[in-house]
């Protein structure tokens, strides 16, 4: 007598991943620096994400170049290493131990541009200065605050 039995099985199947998904955020565009942050991959390729690969291309310009790669765990990035008022584009491959995705390309992305802003404070304006101060802020989302021993603080918003 014959017997037949079905055993079940599992088929893992694993492959690279797909690419990180959009839209990028901007979380900070400054004058040193911007900051921007993206979705994970919908699709991981059956093995988790471990790295982020990182590129940028300065607006105009036809070289991509590779900024790196960054833990896989928080799709975020800052590039410390931007011009004031220059636009970039970046590229975002996500890579697992099977290999590296498609990328996820950003918008251009605009640093942020220093503002002269003038500081005059007219008690003291003929005791101390023969002129107004002229200085240089970023411009962000924050308050800046500036201390003169001459005047009292001085708080500028954008």
């Amino acid at each position: 007598m014959l017997f037949a039995a079905r055993i079940p099985y599992f088929i893992l199947s694993t492959d690279k991943p797909k690419p990180p998904q959009g839209p990028v955020d901007v979380m900070e565009s400054a004058v040193t620096s911007v900051e921007f942050k993206w979705k994970p991959p919908k699709d991981s390729g059956g093995c988790p994400v471990t790295n982020y690969i990182i590129e940028r291309q300065q607006l105009g310009r036809n070289k991509w170049t590779n900024l790196g790669e960054i833990p896989g765990g928080n799709p975020s990035y800052k590039d410390t290493d931007v011009d004031p008022g220059r636009k970039y584009c970046y590229r975002i491959k996500a890579k697992n131990a099977e290999g590296i995705s498609d990328y996820l390309q950003t918008e251009d992305i605009q640093a942020g541009v220093l503002r002269k802003y003038l500081v005059w404070n007219p008690i003291f304006w003929n005791q101390f200065w023969n002129k107004p101060h002229i200085i240089d802020l970023p411009q962000t989302r924050q308050y800046q605050c500036i201390y003169s021993t001459i005047c009292a603080d001085i708080k500028i918003s954008f």
